[in-house]
């Protein structure tokens, strides 16, 4: 077969991927996921339950394929950004695709509700965990990595989040601390709706000028209650 045929055929793949996943969006917003059967979101595309599964291993992987791939993504998006530029304007411009998608669904009308269906389903929300946890050491990875190499010349002035250079062993708090700024904006935008963008911005502006303020500094003792 053709690299362009071969591409043809993935392409379609994934539409009808994302069509099966819209339609389990709105089941499981609606009824809940366990009472969601494969056969009723087979049958809101028009095709057979055993169809549905040339696509999806299982219901649980329609829900949480989406975070199999988002390793490699974000890592990508974080070994992109320039070597000269902030960590944490590195680590949240590597958000952005992620983020740009979560609005557009927003925007077309489809619902966050998803995120409330898996923190309140056990099951996905420990195979949601397990693969988030992966993302983050992949992202950590990256940022190791980069913090490894020498700092390039550079005139510019370092933001502020970054006045300090960083030792690699710190990549996994620093990115931990990034996607703990993503699942509070998550959790603000499900609960008052709103940019998905805007709510990290300033989530992620927080930490940073909680930084520059020398609050995360070890040094600094917190005054008395």
């Amino acid at each position: 077969m053709s690299e362009q045929a071969e591409t043809f055929r993935e392409r379609k793949r994934r539409m009808v991927q994302a069509d099966l996943v819209a339609v389990a969006k709105e089941l499981f917003v609606s009824q809940g996921y366990e009472a969601t059967t494969v056969e009723q979101i087979a049958a809101g595309v028009g095709m057979s339950e055993r169809t549905f599964f040339r696509y999806f291993p299982s219901k649980e992987a329609l829900v949480l394929g989406r975070y199999e791939d988002l390793a490699a993504s974000l890592s990508a998006a974080l070994a992109a950004r320039p070597a000269d530029e902030p960590v944490w304007v590195s680590l949240r411009r590597a958000f952005d695709d992620l983020v740009a998608e979560s609005d557009a669904e927003a925007e077309a009308g489809r619902t966050r509700g998803m995120r409330a269906v898996v923190e309140s389903t056990d099951a996905l929300r420990a195979g949601y965990l397990a693969r988030m946890e992966r993302v983050r050491e992949s992202v950590a990875e990256v940022l190791a990595g980069r913090l490894a190499e020498p700092a390039p010349a550079s005139g510019s002035t370092p933001a502020s989040a970054d006045a300090a250079p960083l030792a690699p062993s710190t990549a996994p708090a620093v990115v931990g601390a990034a996607f703990s700024c993503l699942s509070v904006a998550y959790s603000v935008v499900t609960r008052d709706g709103g940019s998905l963008a805007a709510a990290l911005d300033a989530a992620m502006g927080a930490v940073a000028s909680a930084a520059s303020a020398g609050i995360t500094d070890p040094a600094r003792t917190l005054p008395d209650a």
